[in-house]
């Protein structure tokens, strides 16, 4: 028998995919676009309840177009058997909303499974609403029945829509498909890399009289919402057999970055394999984003008050004298922001005493982990840790001015670098060594300039600082920065403050965000 065919749609620009049922188990399928005749990539069966059978009648076809010109006036025929069924051009745009919107129940699962193995392109806009909407009403199954067993351990959104989840499953029988995942809250669906069977979890095997036990029954998984979180995120488990509901839905918990960077760190550790780990990794991390230097270069202010832009990294104590040193070779008036979620008193008793003893006046205009940059700030910047500024000497560029051709000032502390800055080999590429060896570094110049270069830094960054070196190596290599390298003091770091916290793993922030920036690299 024929397909009888009830939808037909472009998936992106290199798929096709046609959906219907037939009684034939053997179903002779081909595609004719003019004369190119092609077979399916992929076909997939499934049971339908409205054709009152248990029998697989069901199908969901997948066709490759990659290296196909398909022109707008291209003719598209579908070939079942004997017959020819031609597809007109509109319903290749509209019959996937169509069939997210009136196909049965159990073509809609199917196409839910394809989406979580990543053999179809994930649905944006309208049809992604439309999906959603439609499995706040799906049925769904219990994480645990005769069937399968489905663990939860850790579901997880951070506000950069990052996402984690891991535990476990078991199934009853033998299953040839994996478990898959997709994440999704009020407007949109993304696949989540999941890795079944990845986690060692020989504390399940009391569940061996129900399930079938192999030691290695635990997942871990990742995702990244591909557009600002909407409402509530859930994780949907599509579990393999189970084709007559959606799967089981679990809630995602949110967490502030520094603790869902701590689970992740903690969920790599237990993975055995170095591929999945960095796996893990990467699926919840964007491609780096283009280059775009600044429309105009914003002129050097000459005067006016400093924003003072302190990762405070050594004793609260110490905050008073770091204060004091910057603001004397500034001799301009300080607005401190201070990178600290909180103000202990013996902090903010430093901020009064530094601002006592600077004749040109110290001003507290915030804190946190990241400037707003929506406030109303002065015209200069200037950013460091505690630790770099204490020792970069008082005529360091950083604290001088900038020129017409070079409004952005970099200070470099790399002894290395100091020794072969005349020509040396050991200098190298002064940009290349600013972010391989994290060097610590200073950083001033027209706020106006940096503000809309931060807002596009990634968001996937821990850390204020991360943003910043992101946005003075790509001055730096546009020749929009002037740089100095200064030998500084080899022993005489930081370990204080909140980007000092270690992970599990034994990262501190700023090599966990210079991890970040490689994996983000190599997927751009």
């Amino acid at each position: 028998m024929a397909l009888n065919m009830d939808f037909c749609f472009g998936d992106g620009e290199a798929m096709l995919v046609v959906a219907g049922w037939s009684s034939d188990h053997w179903l002779d399928l081909e595609l004719y676009i003019d004369e190119t005749r092609l077979a399916p990539r992929l076909v997939t069966r499934h049971a339908r309840r409205d054709l009152r059978t248990a029998e697989r009648f069901g199908v969901l076809a997948v066709f490759d177009l990659a290296g196909i010109d398909m022109a707008g006036n291209a003719t598209v025929h579908v070939k079942s058997g004997q017959e020819f069924t031609e597809i007109q051009p509109e319903r290749l745009v509209t019959d996937q909303q169509r069939l997210v919107e009136i196909g049965v129940d159990e073509l809609f699962f199917a196409w839910l499974r394809l989406l979580a193995a990543g053999e179809l392109t994930m649905p944006t806009g309208e049809v992604a609403q439309a999906a959603v909407t439609r499995l706040r009403f799906a049925p769904l199954l219990p994480r645990e029945g005769d069937e399968f067993g489905l663990g939860v351990d850790r579901c997880l959104t951070d506000p950069a829509g990052q996402g984690l989840v891991s535990g476990w499953f078991l199934p009853a029988m033998g299953q040839v498909q994996p478990l898959t995942a997709l994440a999704l809250d009020d407007q949109q669906l993304c696949r989540v890399a999941l890795f079944a069977g990845a986690l060692p979890r020989t504390d399940l095997e009391p569940y061996g009289g129900r399930y079938l036990f192999t030691g290695s029954d635990g997942y871990a998984g990742a995702f990244l919402m591909p557009q600002p979180v909407r409402g509530q995120v859930q994780v949907l488990f599509v579990i393999p057999g189970q084709e007559n509901a959606a799967g089981v839905l679990a809630p995602a918990g949110p967490r502030p970055p520094t603790d869902f960077a701590a689970e992740l760190c903690q969920v790599q550790l237990d993975l055995p394999d170095p591929a999945q780990k960095t796996g893990l990794r990467a699926a919840m991390l964007p491609p780096m984003p283009a280059w775009q230097p600044p429309v105009a270069a914003a002129p050097w202010p000459r005067s006016g008050p400093v924003l003072l832009l302190l990762d405070h990294d050594l004793p609260d104590i110490d905050l008073r004298d770091v204060l004091r040193r910057t603001g004397h070779r500034l001799g301009r008036p300080v607005e401190l922001f201070l990178l600290r979620d909180r103000l202990g008193s013996i902090l903010v008793e430093a901020i009064e005493g530094a601002a006592r003893e600077l004749p040109q006046g110290l001003r507290l205009a915030g804190s946190g982990m990241a400037l707003d940059l929506q406030a109303t700030l002065p015209e200069t910047l200037l950013f460091g840790r505690s630790s770099t500024l204490f020792q970069i000497d008082a005529g360091a560029g950083v604290f001088a001015r900038g020129t017409a051709q070079m409004p952005f000032h970099l200070t470099l502390l790399d002894p290395i670098g100091a020794i072969g800055r005349d020509g040396g080999a050991a200098a190298g590429d002064p940009a290349a060594r600013f972010q391989r060896d994290l060097l610590p570094f200073a950083l001033s110049g027209p706020t106006a300039g940096l503000k809309p270069m931060l807002a596009r830094a990634p968001q996937a960054f821990l850390t204020q600082e991360a943003r910043l070196r992101h946005t003075a190596e790509r001055l730096l290599r546009a020749d929009l920065a002037g740089a100095e390298i200064l030998g500084g003091t080899p022993y005489f770091a930081g370990r204080a403050g909140p980007s000092a916290r270690t992970l599990p793993g034994g990262l501190d922030l700023h090599l966990y965000d210079a991890e970040s920036r490689k994996l983000m690299e190599a997927a751009a």
